[in-house]
């Protein structure tokens, strides 16, 4: 089980991505464990329809490390603040199929509106980048409300204890990956500055 001073000690010697390999694909989750992540892919799985192969999850955050590499000043959380109580479990939900069928309802949605886009709340500052926050879609699409009776179902049924478990949804792996080393390069910064 990696650290955070493993974490720390390999901000200096070793490349981003190989980093984001090591300790977000190579190492299991240290808060959430097999099949509780097994229960999460098959509850997101059953609420789309979509089979085995259109979907892939990765526990992310503190929930994955043990620690948080974001700070959030207007929180007052600093960052490598470890996970506890009152943490969150961040889920990177992966599916090229379920983000098609997501941004075709929001762009259906869209091209009624006028002017585009001023109801979508910063939704393209993360469609960008090859991801969706289902709290920046608009309230009234089925998809999105889909998608939040599942994640509120998962919390209420304490499929991880107490536990708030959240979602983001990534086009593909590669988006998830860039998503993450952004958070790696800023501690990387962070760290050459001490």
């Amino acid at each position: 089980m990696a650290t955070l001073k493993d974490f720390i000690s390999k901000l200096a010697t070793e490349e981003c991505d190989a980093i984001v390999q090591e300790f977000f694909f190579d190492t299991p989750s240290q808060k959430v464990s097999i099949t509780q992540k097994e229960r999460i892919v098959e509850e997101v799985r059953s609420a789309y329809g979509l089979k085995s192969h259109d979907l892939r999850l990765h526990i992310t955050g503190s929930a994955h490390l043990g620690f948080s590499l974001v700070e959030k000043p207007k929180l007052g959380l600093a960052r490598y603040r470890p996970f506890s109580a009152e943490s969150d479990i961040d889920c990177a939900v992966v599916s090229a199929r379920l983000f098609t069928m997501l941004w075709r309802e929001v762009s259906r949605h869209g091209h009624g509106l006028a002017p585009w886009p001023n109801s979508i709340d910063g939704l393209g500052n993360y469609m960008i980048y090859g991801w969706l926050r289902p709290d920046k879609l608009p309230i009234d699409l089925y998809y999105r409300n889909v998608w939040w009776d599942c994640f509120s179902t998962l919390t209420k049924n304490r499929v991880v204890g107490f536990h708030k478990i959240a979602g983001g949804l990534f086009y593909s792996t590669d988006h998830l990956k860039q998503y993450i080393e952004r958070s790696v390069r800023a501690c990387q910064s962070l760290e050459k500055m001490k």
